[in-house]
């Protein structure tokens, strides 16, 4: 991705194509049967915010998904909502159902593309290209006819609804969502019924199910409006803070895991696996199938539930969150006028893939007998928590 023509002037205004992207690098130390040390680099340019600072609010709104296509839709929603937390702005509740629509809309792309497209090509399969493709494009369909446009987005529901039922879990919704013990996910597992669930039992049949357990907890949701504050104050007076961040001192996992985990079938996956590769799985999985049901409810007009948020934090000053696929997205907005004086964004990738976050925490001691095995499950650890970038693996013998 390119920095976008026009942008503000300041430490990001260059002559050069700026990388808005970035890339991982993980590191491992094996010493052929553990791995003794696990580090995460990143080039990733978080402080790339800094670009709105100078356009005009509206300016700068429209700036935001340029710059983060990827989750450009919660971008855009956490950005308008710092926005209007900042100039003192209650959006009519239309406004909120549309902003949430797009973004359950981009969480169930993204959901599909872990389950149908990465999770088959972590095994060396054909992945199931069809399915997301149709769903993406009607989502976009979808947003071009107008969120307020109900017919529009029952129609996108309705696709949804069985790419998840045929190409995902191979039964019906309902059914799936009952699962609640250990024996029924087991079940479900030997009986095979989508691709998904075949990939699923090949993780458990690989052993690699257990593999690489967070030891840091996590990120409860939803966050109320004097955490999201507390966030956005650290992240306005920390500069370091965005590339790092913490809560008092303690890093969190964010993401699918951290806001079911309570859930009965995923505790007690927790219970058997630990916060490993399956339970992760799983959790996405959980909330892909509860996606279906909170998509079609707001396509209704029923207001949405806690995926977006928005606090005024004082005069000309705001934050927004999002719930995303990844993560908790949170951004801070500081207003002079119609300006935009100071800008910050904290994204869940930042979260996971934290110095002593859950994914180095997770593999280091982890097992692994040959370094093929090794790399793949290294690669399976990262897709379950999902970054927002690609990633390098280098592998270091001790």
């Amino acid at each position: 991705m390119h920095f976008p023509a026009g942008a503000s002037s300041g430490p990001w205004c260059v002559a050069e194509p700026v990388d808005l992207e970035g890339r991982l690098q993980i590191t491992v130390t094996w010493d052929g049967r553990h791995i003794n040390h696990c580090m995460v680099d990143s080039s990733r340019p978080v402080e790339v915010y800094r670009v709105l600072c100078g356009h005009p609010t509206e300016e700068a709104l429209a700036l935001v998904p340029r710059l983060y296509s990827l989750c450009g839709q919660a971008q855009q929603a956490a950005a308008a909502a710092a926005l209007d937390g900042a100039r003192g702005v209650e959006p009519k509740q239309e406004t909120d159902i549309r902003h949430e629509l797009a973004v359950v809309a981009e969480m169930g792309v993204e959901y599909l593309w872990r389950f149908l497209i990465d999770l088959p090509r972590a095994f060396g399969g054909q992945p199931l290209m069809a399915p997301v493709a149709a769903v993406r494009a009607a989502a976009s369909e979808a947003r071009r006819r107008d969120s307020a446009d109900a017919e529009g987005w029952s129609e996108f529901g309705a696709l949804f609804r069985r790419a998840v039922q045929q190409s995902v879990l191979g039964v019906p919704l309902d059914a799936w969502l009952r699962l609640d013990s250990l024996a029924g996910w087991f079940a479900w597992l030997t009986q095979g019924a989508s691709p998904v669930a075949r990939l699923l039992q090949r993780v458990q049949d690989d052993g690699l199910a257990s593999w690489g357990p967070s030891r840091v907890g996590f990120w409860r949701s939803p966050i109320d409006t004097a955490t999201a504050g507390l966030l956005a104050e650290q992240a306005r007076c920390d500069s370091g803070f965005a590339r790092e961040p913490h809560w008092q001192g303690q890093v969190l996992e964010t993401g699918p895991l951290a806001r079911v985990c309570d859930y009965p079938l995923v505790e007690m996956l927790r219970l058997h696996y630990g916060s490993a590769v399956m339970t992760r799985l799983a959790a996405r999985l959980l909330e892909l199938a509860q996606l279906v049901g909170r998509l079609e409810g707001l396509a209704r007009g029923f207001a949405g539930g806690n995926l977006v948020g928005r606090a005024a934090l004082g005069p000309c000053r705001g934050t927004g969150w999002v719930e995303t696929a990844r993560g908790l997205l949170l951004h801070y907005a500081e207003v002079a006028g119609n300006d935009v004086r100071d800008y910050r964004i904290v994204a869940p990738t930042e979260w996971n893939f934290h110095p002593r976050g859950p994914l180095v925490t997770g593999l280091a001691g982890a097992e692994a007998a040959d370094e093929a095995g090794l790399r793949r499950a290294v690669g399976l650890s990262v897709l379950a928590l999902d970054p927002c970038v690609a990633y390098d693996l280098k592998v270091v013998h001790a």
